[in-house]
């Protein structure tokens, strides 16, 4: 039987998805088509179709193992504490280790780069670790920063309690997916 924090930890479906990934040696990712360029529900709803054709694409291509999504996502850049709401994608790679994770990143960078984002998160099959990899949108384009450990289940703004599914990554970035 399990005990209530892994009940929490373990009962949501997408947090099982993510153990189960990095449990078997596959890395994970997320992206989002949403941004300032989709302003309108018309851009946004056009724009997660045309992510999940693109996703459909590198799926059949080998270059990931799987996708899921859109979940609702909530973002915290940079230790602010305004949260952004995104609709996001889980991808995870198709092969084990460090071929399957570039493979993914590479994937994850082109998706990214055609629908305008600053960044794509990857996490790695064996350390756990999240790395925001800045794409052409980005004044930061090019570059990868590790942002250490997930952490599960953490508060996303001061004074708020533990939330289920809520993902931290190092000591400011949050990645908080739920279905």
């Amino acid at each position: 039987m399990l005990s209530l924090k892994q009940y929490i930890v373990e009962g949501n479906p997408l947090q099982q998805k993510v153990n189960k990934h990095l449990a078997s040696g596959h890395s994970i990712g997320a992206l989002s088509p949403e941004g300032p360029h989709t302003d309108t529900p018309e851009k946004k709803k056009a724009a997660h179709a045309e992510m999940q054709k693109d996703l459909d694409h590198a799926q059949k291509s080998g270059h990931i193992g799987g996708w899921s999504g859109p979940h609702k996502g909530e973002y915290q850049y940079g230790g602010e504490h305004e949260v952004s709401h995104e609709g996001s994608y889980l991808v995870h790679a198709s092969e084990k280790g460090k071929e399957g994770h570039n493979k993914m990143v590479h994937a994850l960078k082109n998706v990214g780069n055609k629908h305008k984002q600053e960044s794509i998160l990857a996490v790695h099959h064996s350390s756990h670790e999240g790395s925001w990899h800045h794409l052409d949108a980005s004044a930061k384009s090019g570059k990868v920063e590790n942002q250490g450990k997930v952490h599960y289940n953490v508060k996303v703004k001061p004074g708020e309690e533990k939330g289920k599914g809520r993902t931290r990554l190092g000591a400011n970035q949050t990645f908080t997916a739920y279905k």
